[in-house]
């Protein structure tokens, strides 16, 4: 029987696991919450229309949330997905990686300006969040934002796609792949500026070997991105 030759790794995750992992990711989270929306949408009528578009921002925001559970069930225990993507490292201190984070996230938002001036529909929603941060809902959203999903989407497309995908293949083709399904899923910014972070964030991983400086830098971006539409909005009344 044909056995592939894989490099070994102390914390290897199988290639068809992954592809498992992702597959159910997408069925329940677009086919799935498209369903919901359309079976709403149906009804043509204003009672059907208000949880239609509450169910909407739930699929903009849970998909990815979806994702976290889908990744902690099939991968336990989540201490092997935070562990460094290269085996027996010279682990950066956390201040460094606090810095390349903090860095990461400003090089990102920098880049990202000519995308955010010309309008985008996710950035929208961040400044949102920050402009009612002041009441209870706002600041649930804003959390779930700059928190939550940094955490979630840099655990999966960078502790468990880019880091399968390493192993199995090479560095580039790694990070061309994770960054590609990145943009294709994460809803706070448009693709263009998903592909270009996604590319930056493994950087990140791969420089530090660890997830926090991603995290952090998911985050800077996130609500930079949202304060730079909010200060525009504002700007124009």
């Amino acid at each position: 029987m044909f056995q592939p030759n894989e490099r070994t790794h102390p914390d290897a995750f199988r290639l068809s696991k992954l592809i498992y992992c992702m597959g159910l990711i997408i069925l329940i989270g677009y086919y799935a919450s498209s369903v919901v929306i359309s079976y709403l949408l149906a009804g043509n009528t204003v009672a059907s229309l208000v949880p239609a578009l509450a169910y909407s921002h739930l699929v903009l925001f849970g998909f990815p949330l979806v994702s976290g559970i889908i990744a902690c069930v099939l991968y336990r225990p989540l201490r092997v997905v935070f562990s460094p993507v290269r085996p027996n490292p010279d682990q950066s201190p956390g201040w460094l990686s606090l810095l390349y984070g903090l860095g990461g996230g400003l090089v990102g938002f920098i880049v990202s300006i000519p995308f955010l001036w010309a309008g985008d529909a996710g950035g929208d929603v961040v400044a949102e969040a920050i402009s009612h941060a002041n009441s209870v809902k706002g600041l649930a959203m804003l959390l779930l934002l700059i928190v939550v999903l940094p955490v979630v989407m840099e655990m999966t497309f960078r502790g468990l796609v880019f880091k399968t995908l390493v192993i199995h293949a090479d560095v580039p083709s790694a990070i061309v792949a994770s960054s590609l399904l990145f943009a294709l899923i994460w809803p706070t910014f448009s693709r263009p500026v998903g592909i270009f972070f996604g590319i930056l964030s493994a950087l990140l991983y791969i420089r530090t070997n660890g997830l926090l400086a991603p995290i952090l830098a998911n985050a800077v971006l996130s609500f930079s991105g949202g304060a730079f539409i909010l200060s525009r909005a504002l700007g124009r009344h």
